[in-house]
């Protein structure tokens, strides 16, 4: 799967320090972690953008899925049929709780490479 974070950072170790909570809460579901970018969000100072994919360990159940994302956010919008993306944003006037760390959080089923 494919994720992209839009942490609210200053500096890239406190953007490391988001990402480390988050592969940490995705934990159950991991096999494997690549870090593809982690870098100043060109639109938005104090903002990072971290994308990652990550090998889905064999317990990827919509369960456990669905229980991760609940201890990220409490609103998901999910696109396409079946579900295959995410999105969670601090923003979203349904989001009543987002981790601090982040302002945005974008999730895509696919394979890694």
């Amino acid at each position: 799967m494919f994720v992209r974070l839009y942490a609210n950072a200053q500096n890239k170790k406190e953007a490391q320090r988001a990402l480390n909570k988050f592969l940490h809460i995705f934990k159950p579901l991991i096999k494997e972690a690549k870090l593809l970018i982690i870098e100043p969000y060109w639109k938005i100072r104090d903002l990072y953008v971290i994308e990652i994919e990550i090998k889905a360990a064999k317990n990827d159940t919509k369960k456990t899925l669905n229980e991760v994302l609940a201890s990220i956010s409490d609103h998901w919008l999910e696109f396409g049929e079946p579900v295959n993306e995410w999105l969670a944003s601090s923003t979203d006037d349904n989001c009543n709780f987002m981790l601090s760390e982040f302002n945005m959080v974008w999730k895509q089923r696919r394979v890694m490479t």
